[in-house]
C-alpha cells in the first residue's frame, strides 16, 4: 500500500476478510484439466480447481479478485490475493460497504473463512501495515524486527545479506577472481 493511494479519507471502521481456499475456488477450464494431471501410486488424477503450486496461480487469482472488486477498489476496498480490506468512515457506511462487498463475492461464488475475518474493529493489521482511524501506518513490530537484525560479523555474511543468490553463485565467484578476459575464462562448448 502506497501512502499516495487513491483511498479517500481515514477509515473509522475496518474489516479484514480472508477468502477460504482462495486458489481452490477457481475452476480450471475444461480444456486445461488434462494439463494438471499427476500420478501417484494410487492412480492418475487431474485438478478441477486451481492447485496452489501451479505456475501463475497467484497472478491469475489476483486478476480475478481485481476484476470482481473493480467497482469498489480504492473507494472502500483494498485487495491482495485472497485478503480483502473494507474501510469506512462511519458504522452505517461500513454496514453498506460490507453488504456490497459480500454481494460481489457471493455473485462470483467466492467464500470467506469466518475464523480468519475481523469484524467491526477500529484497527486491523493488513500486509505488514496497521490501518486505523489515523490512516495507514507501517506495523511497529516490523520496524522492530528490522532494528533487531543481528549485524553481519564477516564479509561473507555481509555480502550474502545484500546480494541475491543464484544456483550459479559458486561459478560466478570463480569468474570474479579469474584474471582472464571473460571469453577466455569461460570456454564455449564446441557444440554451440
Amino acid at each position: 500500500m502506497r501512502a499516495g493511494s487513491k483511498a479517500s479519507g481515514r477509515p473509522g471502521r475496518v474489516r479484514a476478510i480472508d477468502l477460504r481456499s482462495g486458489y481452490h475456488q477457481l475452476r480450471v477450464q475444461e480444456e486445461d484439466i488434462p494439463k494438471t494431471a499427476f500420478r501417484t501410486r494410487y492412480g492418475h488424477y487431474e485438478f478441477l480447481v486451481m492447485p496452489f503450486g501451479l505456475t501463475n496461480a497467484p497472478a491469475v487469482f489476483m486478476d480475478l479478485m481485481n476484476r470482481v472488486c473493480k467497482p469498489y477498489l480504492d473507494k472502500f476496498i483494498i485487495v491482495f490475493i485472497d485478503d480483502i480490506l473494507i474501510y469506512s468512515k462511519t458504522r452505517e457506511e461500513h454496514k453498506e460497504h460490507l453488504q456490497l462487498a459480500l454481494e460481489l463475492l457471493r455473485k462470483e461464488k467466492l467464500y470467506a473463512k469466518l475464523s480468519k475475518c475481523d469484524f467491526w474493529v477500529r484497527e486491523v493489521q493488513f500486509l505488514g501495515h496497521v490501518v486505523n482511524e489515523q490512516g495507514i501506518h507501517v506495523d511497529k513490530s516490523k520496524i522492530e524486527a528490522i532494528k533487531n537484525w543481528e549485524a553481519p560479523k564477516t564479509p561473507t555474511e555481509s555480502s550474502n545479506s545484500t546480494q541475491p543468490q543464484s544456483p550459479n553463485s559458486d561459478h560466478l565467484e570463480e569468474q570474479e577472481t579469474s584474471p582472464l578476459p571473460h571469453d577466455e575464462a569461460v570456454p564455449l562448448d564446441p557444440l554451440f
